[in-house]
């Protein structure tokens, strides 16, 4: 029974103190910004066009097995629905568009059952239009207590998805006779 007392106390303990660690570099307020500055060697518009075209993302998007905007001209408040395969499990995900504006600037938002996110594509020319300068911003609300002390974590695995997936772009964008 002694043993049992120990191993639990040992457990709370450790649990305590990791979440007191997560506390202390960074965790605890739910608010994550990051921003990012991608050099592709693209013709800007055209990288834009690419961008913004749902169907594209099934090229470079791990796990999307379908990509839909809502009907009509692509502005301010039309919709992008997503299925992608999360260990195993088709989820649909349903992004508004926050900012657009043709050539330049692209916002979409979206929720899952523990985050509000924000992820703004600005897009510009880089040496006289022959290459795409692209800024990207991302920001992540966390709702829960839990998900607000693990912020830390939880907000570098969505930057590392999100600069994965615009790692991938780029790469299909410099190689791809598609796009050309």
């Amino acid at each position: 029974m002694e043993t049992i007392k120990t191993v639990l106390f040992l457990l709370v303990a450790g649990l305590l103190a990791g979440a007191g660690i997560l506390v202390v570099i960074g965790g605890g307020d739910g608010d994550f910004t990051r921003e990012g500055i991608l050099r592709i060697n693209h013709p800007y518009i055209s990288s834009f066009d690419v961008l913004t075209k749902p169907k594209n993302r099934l090229l470079w998007v791990p796990g999307i097995t379908a990509s839909v905007a809502s009907p009509g001209q692509m502005d301010v408040g039309s919709h992008l629905r997503e299925v992608v395969t999360i260990d195993g499990v088709p989820t649909e995900r349903v992004f508004e568009v926050k900012a657009y504006t043709p050539g330049k600037r692209f916002s979409v938002a979206t929720s899952d059952e523990r985050c509000d996110y924000e992820i703004t594509y600005d897009i510009g020319a880089h040496q006289t239009g022959r290459k795409t300068r692209l800024d990207f911003k991302i920001h992540a609300q966390f709702r829960e207590w839990p998900d607000k002390l693990m912020e830390p974590i939880r907000g570098a695995n969505l930057e590392s998805r999100v600069r994965a997936e615009l790692e991938a772009m780029k790469s299909i964008l410099e190689t791809s006779n598609e796009f050309r």
